[in-house]
């Protein structure tokens, strides 16, 4: 039996890579000042950035890479006003406006941390976590490790399958490397890993999204990996952890696998467990403001022993080891070509494997299996491209692709027989043979090992332009409008080889058809081999336009529509019966047009003291589909 899955629609497009900065420049009496040259520099940044400020003292710094920066003010006749240490923030438009006083010829002030740079233009919930801050907050490795600061983020395993965010399942997340959509495309996970020596900035964005997002129901966890600059960098790395730095096993209330009536506390014996990871990175310039490159590499190795032992057969007790391992490595381009023109290049490796499987720990594990023939390979990358142009003072064009593939496969076949497993205990029962004798639990080989993965390939191509342009009317505004093309691929080949049969010993059997029927041993249940073999693609067009008006200072408000359009291929091989007897079945099975997929967007960002300490924010998301 073959069994089919639909690929699942998950995109958020457009994804931030940068901050902005805008303000207005005023004279002591209030008056805005025009023609002031504002300059920004920072070691996150190719050169500088520069702007000029219009007829209404409004200047406006675009596409900046996030970082600590120094912005300049400057203009004859007046002191020229330095501001240091301003943070850019990844997806955020900061306010920073200046009061400039007449002085003498090359006087300055240089200000450091005076009154927060804030946005108060977004109606989005955005946590944005730089690596300036990663040592400071308690995480693991992986950057997913860090996402549950942020408000209504929780690990909800057992009930939603993943990272939550204010209750929606993992499958509703999504999670993008450098602009790239990196989801798991059926389950909803982070379909790639990264290490935060890699990492230079994690965004989280839980509600309120934007006209340019779409299909996310959670949250948007944004990934920004390092760059290179203008100065030399890297460093050596030596990770360890080990077993014998922690304490013992904890007993465990568990049943009598001979005797489910009883149960009692059980303390296991403890696995051996080590990881090393010895890595380095290294950043810096091939040609100064020009051409930076940041790469790394990060290999790490477990290995798991365990005293593998077997109730049913003490004599076959044995070590057994397990071994992982894991590949992660970066590369980032970035280079400008022209002033205004900003173009870079990354690529992000996590291949992963393990060699071994082990019994488990309980003793039920059947002895007779070859436990070190198991094992998996995993491999994972992620390429993407991001070039941004800035047209003019007003006008800023973004252009983005990327590619993203992920695999699993088995390095041998299953076993050649069934997988049999006991839900109850026969023990004691007269008439069973001594060899089919065995606790509650007990089974022929691990579950995961019946399975026969010859693939199961995910991939996601992605390629998108934008346009925001900026104009003074009635307020301030920022149109911006989009067009986006995902295709996401799944091949995959993976079943069941052999049957799988469930043992119930000493019960009756008890269907609605047939009541309870009396039984002399019990009764099996037959899992026939299923699996899933198919290998369908989709596209999905998307566009949108949006506007975030501030109407004055302390208001700002949202409003957008976004419309797509998608379909999802037919499973049913055109060679088939099935196919001849019922050909409307090769049709799309799901297709939506732009005409029925719209929503539309409306948010708002109020600073009610005006202050930025007190605020006010937001959105409301809209689907219609007809």
């Amino acid at each position: 039996m073959v069994s089919v899955i639909t690929l699942l629609g998950g995109f958020v497009f457009a994804q931030e890579q940068a901050g902005e900065l805008r303000g207005i420049v005023k004279e002591e009496q209030g008056e805005p000042l025009p023609g002031v040259a504002v300059s920004a520099t920072s070691a996150a940044l190719m050169g500088q950035a520069t702007a000029v400020t219009d007829q209404s003292g409004r200047y406006r710094l675009l596409r900046l890479p996030p970082g600590k920066y120094t912005i300049t003010f400057s203009l004859a006749g007046f002191a020229t006003i330095i501001r240091q240490e301003v943070q850019i923030i990844l997806g955020r438009t900061l306010a920073l406006d200046i009061v400039m006083k007449p002085a003498a010829l090359n006087a300055e002030t240089i200000v450091i941390g005076q009154a927060p740079v804030v946005d108060v233009t977004k109606s989005a919930t955005t946590y944005d976590i730089t690596k300036e801050n990663f040592n400071k907050l308690p995480r693991g490795r992986d950057f997913e490790s860090i996402i549950y600061i942020a408000s209504g983020v929780n690990q909800e395993t057992a009930q939603l399958n993943g990272t939550s965010f204010d209750g929606a399942s993992s499958s509703e997340n999504m999670y993008y490397f450098d602009g790239m959509n990196t989801t798991h495309i059926q389950y909803g996970y982070a379909g790639q890993g990264m290490v935060f020596e890699n990492v230079d900035e994690v965004q989280v964005k839980d509600s309120g999204y934007e006209a340019q997002y779409g299909g996310s129901m959670g949250g948007v966890i944004n990934i920004i990996t390092r760059s290179g600059g203008n100065q030399y960098h890297g460093e050596a790395l030596v990770y360890f952890e080990s077993s014998h730095l922690t304490g013992g096993e904890r007993p465990n209330l568990l049943l009598d696998p001979y005797n489910t009536e009883n149960a009692d506390y059980v303390t296991y014996l403890k696995d051996y467990h080590s990881l090393y990871e010895v890595g380095f990175n290294l950043g810096g310039y091939m040609i100064k403001d020009k051409l930076w490159f940041f790469g790394s590499f990060i290999p790490n190795s477990q290995i798991t022993k365990r005293t593998g032992v077997f109730a049913d057969l003490p004599t076959s007790n044995a070590q057994f080891k397990q071994t992982q391992r894991a590949d992660r490595a970066s590369l980032k381009l970035t280079f400008q070509p022209l002033s205004r023109l900003r173009m870079n290049l990354s690529f992000n490796n996590d291949y992963s494997q393990f060699r071994g499987s082990l019994p488990t720990q309980d003793g039920l594990s059947d002895p007779n299996y070859d436990y070190s023939q198991d094992g998996r390979n995993y491999p994972k990358w992620t390429a993407s491209f991001n070039a941004d142009f800035t047209a003019s003072n007003n006008l800023l064009i973004n252009v983005r692709a990327g590619r993203y593939r992920g695999n699993t496969y088995s390095i041998v076949d299953p076993p050649p027989d069934p997988r049999y497993y006991f839900i109850y205990s026969n023990v004691d029962m007269p008439g069973v043979p001594a060899d089919m004798v065995h606790g509650a639990d007990w089974h022929s080989y691990p579950y995961d090992s019946g399975w026969a993965y010859k693939r199961d390939i995910e991939a996601r191509w992605s390629a998108s332009i934008d346009a925001t342009y900026f104009m003074n009317l009635a307020g301030e505004h920022a149109l911006k409008a989009g067009f986006n093309w995902d295709r996401n691929q799944r091949d995959t080949w993976w079943a069941l080889a052999h049957d799988y049969y469930y043992f119930y010993w000493g019960v009756d059997y008890s269907s609605p058809n047939l009541g309870n029927v009396p039984t002399k041993y019990g009764y099996f249940e037959a899992v026939d081999p299923a699996g899933d073999i198919y290998a369908p693609n989709t596209d999905r067009y998307s566009f949108y336009v949006q506007d975030s008006w501030t109407i004055f200072k302390r208001l700002t408000l949202n409003v957008g529509v976004r419309a797509e359009k998608e379909s999802y291929p037919s499973f049913v091989d055109p060679t088939s019966l099935t196919a001849k007897e019922h050909p409307e079945l090769l049709n799309d099975f799901i297709k939506f047009g732009f005409g029925d997929k719209i929503a539309p967007r409306l948010g708002f960002a109020l600073d009610i003291l005006g202050t930025a300490d007190l605020r006010c924010s937001e959105a409301m998301v809209s689907t219609m589909t007809s």
